[in-house]
């Protein structure tokens, strides 16, 4: 007689370990994956260059978490480059460009960071994705000696200009509006 009541009480109390058991199982499966999380490289405030008031500011941001990729991976990943613009004629076409040395000196072109399309308020604000290697380094933050002349022309004649960048926009060749920025700070 003691048997049949000792198997129910055995039933349950293995039943009574078994369930949370199975539950912290599923608690673990529903637990989200880690989001990446946006990180911003760099700012730049661009001014107006002449008599046209275009101002605004360039964003760049990486996307990616550092556990995501490696530091090689990191140093030649995409970066989103954020416009937010004003001061434009409108549906005027313009291109964004990189230049080395400052909005005053500018010396080498970088490259494009593309065609913008100003709305009918004469608004830019658009995302882009920039994966051309020389730009990325640059607005990471890679490259910072001075890519127009040689390392002999450098130490020569040093430009104090080295390492500082300069985000352009423009309406054909006529420049618009201009900012600087060193790769390896916020401007």
């Amino acid at each position: 007689m003691d048997t049949q009541r000792t198997g129910p009480a055995v039933l349950a109390l293995a039943a009574g370990l078994l369930i949370p058991v199975a539950l912290g199982a599923q608690e673990e499966r529903e637990t989200p994956s880690p989001v990446a999380q946006e990180v911003t490289l760099l700012t730049v405030r661009l001014t107006s260059v002449g008599d046209v008031p275009v101002t605004g500011q360039v964003i760049v941001k990486d996307a990616a978490t550092t556990e995501e990729r490696t530091p090689t991976q990191m140093a030649t990943a995409p970066v989103e480059v954020q416009f937010d613009l004003r001061g434009f004629e409108s549906d005027q076409q313009i291109t964004a460009v990189v230049h080395e040395g400052s909005c005053a000196t500018s010396t080498t072109r970088v490259g494009e960071l593309g065609t913008l399309s100003a709305d009918a308020d004469g608004r830019v604000a658009t995302t882009k994705t920039i994966s051309q290697a020389d730009i990325v380094a640059v607005l990471r933050g890679e490259v910072k000696q001075d890519m127009a002349r040689s390392p002999e022309e450098q130490e020569d004649k040093p430009n104090p200009d080295a390492g500082t960048y300069h985000i352009q926009v423009q309406a054909g060749t006529t420049p618009l509006a201009c900012g600087d920025f060193k790769p390896d700070s916020s401007s």
